[in-house]
């Protein structure tokens, strides 16, 4: 006697067909929503190597001094492009004997710059440049973003980044007397820091002191700069962190130096 195999009658054919079909319609916009978050987070990624790229992490440490100041602390200014983060002109990386600090390019600071959608990233300039005074700044200096997955700019799922004035410039100011000086000031300050725009190079500030403060309301790029004091002499590499205002102590109030 034969075994009979029972196979799918098509009722039951159908019946399965149907419900493949309904799994497939809810699972298929679960996938490709997830595929498209991944993609936000993976720009929202990016834009923050980007930002760190040019003005570097602050929570990078070593030895108690931050370590990282990106493009910004090699060249003393914001990048024209974002091309300027992954090929060098002429900027090369050397030692400035005058202002005894290390200058110029030495990336390339980033590697890819197209979004997970295969489009460039943008980089927006928010100011004009001129006034060099911190207080004149804006609040914003320049905007980095992706026009997201439709590609087009302006809408809501364009994803951006900012870079505040404080992230890459700052003030500095500082005692300039201890309790063994009192009516003495130091005179000459000096601040040198890389200049890259028509002439590569250093420069420097000046300020004269007539009281037991210093305070240089100009906008120092941030970086490991060198301050130079004509009387008494005094010099030393300065570490120029986030501003607005950078505190840098010539000398240690209350405490005979």
């Amino acid at each position: 006697m034969k075994n009979k195999v029972k196979g799918f009658s098509m009722l039951e054919m159908i019946i399965v067909i149907g419900i493949i079909a309904i799994l497939a319609t809810l699972i298929t916009p679960l996938a490709v929503n997830y595929v498209s978050q991944k993609r936000y987070n993976v720009c929202n990624e990016e834009l923050i190597i980007i930002k760190q790229a040019i003005v570097g992490n602050p929570d990078l440490i070593e030895g108690g001094t931050r370590s990282s100041y990106g493009f910004v602390g090699d060249l003393g200014r914001l990048p024209a492009n974002l091309l300027d983060l992954t090929t060098s002109s002429s900027m090369t990386y050397s030692w400035q004997n005058s202002s005894n600090i290390w200058y110029g390019w030495r990336g390339p600071y980033l590697n890819e710059i197209k979004d997970p959608w295969g489009n460039d990233y943008n980089y927006t300039n928010n100011w004009p440049g001129g006034n060099p005074n911190f207080q004149n700044l804006p609040p914003i200096l320049y905007i980095i973003w992706s026009s997201g997955q439709d590609g087009i700019s302006g809408n809501t799922d364009d994803v951006s980044i900012s870079i505040r004035a404080d992230e890459a410039f700052s003030m500095i100011s500082g005692n300039t007397m201890d309790t063994c000086a009192a009516g003495f000031a130091f005179t000459g300050i000096q601040v040198f820091y890389p200049i890259f725009n028509s002439v590569a190079g250093t420069t420097a500030i000046n300020t004269l002191q007539t009281s037991p403060h210093y305070n240089i309301q100009t906008a120092i790029p941030i970086g490991i700069r060198y301050i130079s004091v004509g009387n008494p002499a005094m010099n030393k590499l300065i570490y120029i962190n986030n501003g607005p205002l950078t505190i840098v102590n010539l000398r240690t109030p209350g405490v005979c130096n």
